[in-house]
């Protein structure tokens, strides 16, 4: 995948299409489902778990400048919309 230049985030978006549309289906989900919801919060909190558990201190605290402004009003304003 690397010599394509193609990301694992990518490659899952374009496996889960190709499985669940078009003519080649493989999985037919219903997208109101309390299932599938409940796998996409965990996987994205297993997610965002592993990402924040790589966080470098010394340079997130020598640059704060960023995550404050999205701790501030970009959570805020997304909260807001839902």
């Amino acid at each position: 995948m690397a010599s394509w230049q193609v990301t694992a985030p990518i490659a899952f978006v374009v496996l889960g299409v190709v499985l669940t549309h078009g003519p080649w289906a493989l999985l037919h989900l219903q997208l109101h489902s309390s299932t599938i919801r409940t796998v996409a919060e965990l996987t994205l909190a297993v997610l965002l778990f592993s990402d924040a558990s790589r966080v470098n201190i010394r340079i997130l605290a020598a640059d704060a400048g960023i995550p404050t402004r999205l701790l501030t009003i970009a959570l805020p304003l997304t909260c807001s919309f839902r």
